[in-house]
């Protein structure tokens, strides 16, 4: 027998029990579908935190105070449902304005992004977390939407809500900002751009 050759006693040895040295044992794969219980729910796995969630409406809506770690997860299914929200709105006082809901939440995002970007001093913010803010902040504009369904706004009455709503959006999500990127000294230059882009 050759020097690179086993008999067949040292091959059975190998293959039975005992590894050869410098092998690794086969990995353990993890399989929820073997330990149901120990499943995470579908929403931590989708990256979804619905209490994240409600504190930043209620933030909006009571004017609550947020910690920093709220405002910097980038949330989008909260802005998602609430334009989904203004879209049925409006639709059902007969403008279909689906396309022109989002449109301008990624424009007015998109220009808002940059220059606040150029403004701060310390750190930087992203599209994501510029889309979050932004969409939080149109709660205020979708209950103005939901209130003209059952009232016309086409008054002097509905010219002063809209004007309270828009200041009520634009000093939510400026102070959103102003929290999430250290900006509390220039939080009234950040609101000048954000009431354009609510407007």
């Amino acid at each position: 027998m050759g020097p690179g050759q086993m008999g067949p006693g040292q091959m059975g040895g190998q293959i039975g029990g005992q590894m050869a040295p410098g092998s690794f044992p086969p990995p353990v794969v993890n399989n929820y579908e073997d330990d149901p219980e120990n499943e995470p729910p579908l929403l931590e796995e989708l990256g979804i935190n619905v209490e994240h969630i409600i504190l930043r409406m209620q933030g909006v809506a009571f004017f609550k105070k947020l910690d920093e770690e709220v405002l910097k997860d980038a949330d989008l299914s909260g802005p998602l449902l609430i334009c989904l929200t203004l879209g049925m709105a409006l639709l059902l006082v007969g403008k279909l304005q689906f396309g022109y809901v989002y449109g301008l939440i990624a424009g007015g995002s998109f220009g808002i992004c940059c220059l606040i970007n150029v403004m701060s001093q310390k750190e930087g913010i992203d599209l994501y977390r510029t889309i979050s803010i932004l969409g939080y902040g149109l709660i205020p504009i979708v209950f103005l939407a939901l209130f003209g369904i059952v009232v016309s706004l086409k008054s002097t009455f509905g010219s002063i809500m809209a004007a309270v709503c828009i200041a009520w959006a634009t000093a939510s999500s400026s102070r959103f900002f102003a929290i999430a990127i250290h900006m509390q000294d220039q939080r009234w230059l950040v609101a000048y751009p954000v009431g354009l882009a609510l407007l």
